[in-house]
């Protein structure tokens, strides 16, 4: 195994992603590669300490993960502090141990492999180059220095390795192999009948006791929306922008680097046309030179280019258009062709050349002509340029002071008049969100429901609520879940008994005819509508709904003439008495299937590697020396 592990390093190099990295060290955290644990310690793991700088860092980063992973569906009430600081913990100390191993084991992952990887990440280039001051900037945002985050890429890197011995040190039999390609292959007859919910709900009702009883049981249940509104100051590099002035020298560098990168991309569109006559055995090239002279002379007469180049020329794609070839590049067919194209104006042509081709006449269709704009045109966009390229570092410098500034600040007064921003107040809004464009960004949200901001006081960490905005935020007002009056609850309280009670009239009713056809067959039944499909498969496409498609093989095959039984359920709470009255497997010798079960055999023997590392991990902890303060 530890070949295996040795082998799969350097194939991990290509494969890591940072968000990757980001994601599983929002589980495993931060200690051993923060560059030394700072205040109290909250645990050890064979002696080596996890501080409560380490547990931090680690609890931010899973909620900032959390909150990108679920997109437009985060729910910031998803972020209980709890459950937040319980996962992180153990994931710290899962992965000290990983590291722990992966030392003893003598892995090894190299500072250049490291490099290399910063250098190619997307998230840290500008125009496709890596770039310092974007580096920066995107681990400013997740709370990491450099040297972290190099130690982090290399912590997580061993643990890679290790991980990925496990991965290729098992496999799957042939035996195996077939058992699971034969239930793939597996038919099922089936009959069902669906008993109806709508039904049931008709037949059911809930007096007012019931209603009152279960509000008072129920508290939790039934609040208002949780509120917040906050303080904020926001950095807008636009903003900068704005403040940034040109000089008149500069505009008039840009504007001739302007002028010469416009030349240089119209030099080319020129539209030309020829007549290739070929030089080969048939043609000898004393004749073709005497052809292409007399062609000359024809056209000097007055003849048509297009109609000798249909008749002569032996580039037939280009004759069958009367010899255009449309915009020609520079260089595209030569130098001695662009010599002599050079050499016209538009709608000459030139006397035969001898090239690579042959002899060819050559004819300027026509040429683009320049249009520069004189300065005054274009200084406005020319100036915007100039403070883009420049605005950037400044941008970075100015994040990076905000955040800070904040930080240190027990309000936001004080990062506000040092860096002269407005402080601006949203109105309430709740956990899902509010109705303009800042208060409904996810990033903004978990930063104003992030329990340090709303129960602590803090100023929040820099939100990058884009590429073009940063900010910082303060609690203003925070209105806390109260339970919501009886009567604007009362409705839907009523609804929810009802529901219940017939969803336990209907699975009464399930069981009931599940009974019956188990012990009178599905025949004697007949006060229920049966739905027969004969040879449902996994393989192949099925008009059943998807639960009892799924439901369909997961229920006991017939035994001894009886049909398997199961209750299976629909979306709309509809039940479903199911009978699998037949199984069958077809054989499987397709060339399709012998590919897809190679393909099955390395994902089942990847899955049971890591079976293995998980419990290989479990071990580790439970023969370690763990001690959590």
């Amino acid at each position: 195994m530890l070949q295996n592990i040795r082998e799969n390093a350097q194939g991990m190099v290509a494969k890591i992603i940072i968000a990757f990295i980001i994601f599983t060290f929002a589980i495993f955290g931060l200690e051993s590669i923060s560059g030394g644990s700072s205040g109290n310690n909250v645990a050890s793991v064979n002696g080596d300490a996890i501080s409560q700088q380490d547990l931090y860092q680690a609890m931010q980063m899973r909620r900032q993960q959390l909150s990108r992973e679920m997109g437009d569906n985060f729910d910031p009430a998803l972020l209980d502090e709890q459950r937040i600081q319980q996962a992180s913990l153990d994931g710290l100390i899962n992965q000290q141990l990983l590291l722990q191993q992966a030392a003893d084991l003598g892995l090894y992952f190299p500072e250049a492999a490291i490099d290399q990887m910063i250098l190619e990440t997307e998230s840290f280039q500008v125009d496709g180059k890596f770039n310092a001051d974007q580096f920066q900037l995107a681990l400013r945002s997740v709370g990491l220095t450099p040297i972290q985050f190099r130690k982090m890429i290399q912590g997580e890197m061993l643990i890679s390795q290790l991980n990925a011995g496990f991965a290729a040190s098992d496999f799957v039999t042939p035996a195996e192999m077939e058992s699971i390609s034969s239930l793939e292959r597996q038919q099922r007859d089936i009959r069902y009948t669906v008993l109806s919910a709508a039904s049931e709900r008709e037949k059911v009702s809930v007096d007012d006791q019931e209603v009152r009883d279960y509000y008072d049981s129920n508290p939790g249940e039934f609040l208002a929306e949780e509120q917040v509104s906050v303080n904020y100051l926001m950095l807008d590099k636009n903003d900068l922008i704005d403040t940034l002035s040109v000089t008149e020298d500069d505009l008039q560098n840009a504007y001739q680097a302007f002028v010469e990168q416009l030349r240089g991309n119209a030099g080319g569109q020129r539209r030309a046309a020829h007549i290739l006559l070929e030089v080969n055995e048939q043609k000898p090239e004393q004749e073709v030179a005497a052809l292409a002279s007399e062609l000359k002379q024809r056209l000097d007469a007055g003849e048509e280019f297009a109609d000798l180049a249909r008749e002569y020329s032996d580039d037939t794609f280009s004759a069958e258009q009367g010899g255009d070839l449309g915009v020609v590049e520079p260089g595209f067919l030569g130098d001695a062709f662009d010599e002599a194209l050079d050499s016209l104006e538009p709608g000459q042509v030139s006397a035969p050349i001898q090239t690579d081709f042959g002899y060819q006449l050559v004819k300027l269709v026509s040429a683009e002509e320049l249009q520069v704009p004189v300065m005054e045109e274009v200084r406005e966009q020319l100036a915007r340029e100039l403070k883009l390229d420049r605005v950037e570092p400044i941008f970075v410098e100015q994040s990076q002071l905000l955040a800070d500034i904040s930080f240190e600040s027990a309000d936001l007064k004080q990062p506000a008049e040092e860096m002269g921003l407005s402080i601006q107040k949203t109105g309430l809004f709740g956990r899902n969100g509010g109705d303009d464009e800042l208060t409904s960004n996810r990033s903004f949200l978990a930063a104003a429901f992030n329990p340090e901001v709303l129960n602590d006081g803090a100023n929040s960490l820099l939100i990058e609520l884009d590429t073009d905005r940063v900010a910082v935020l303060r609690a203003a007002e925070h209105i806390k879940p109260e339970p919501l009056p009886f009567d604007q609850v009362e409705s839907q309280i009523r609804q929810r008994l009802l529901a219940v009670k017939a969803e336990e009239l209907l699975q009464q009713r399930a069981l009931e005819l599940k009974s019956r056809v188990q012990s009178e067959g599905l025949d004697a039944v007949a006060d229920s509508s049966w739905v027969s499909q004969a040879g449902v498969s996994r393989q192949v496409a099925s008009d059943l709904p998807q639960q009892l498609l799924l439901d369909t093989f997961k229920a006991p095959q017939p035994d001894e003439g009886k049909p398997g039984l199961m209750i299976s359920g629909l979306p709309n709470g509809d039940k479903v008495v199911l009978a699998v009255t037949a199984v069958r497997t077809p054989e499987g010798n397709s060339e399709e299937e012998a590919m897809r079960n190679q393909l099955l055999s390395r994902m089942l023997a990847q899955q049971k590697g890591q079976v293995i590392f998980d419990e290989y991990r479990q071990a580790l902890r439970e023969s370690a020396d763990i001690n959590i303060q």
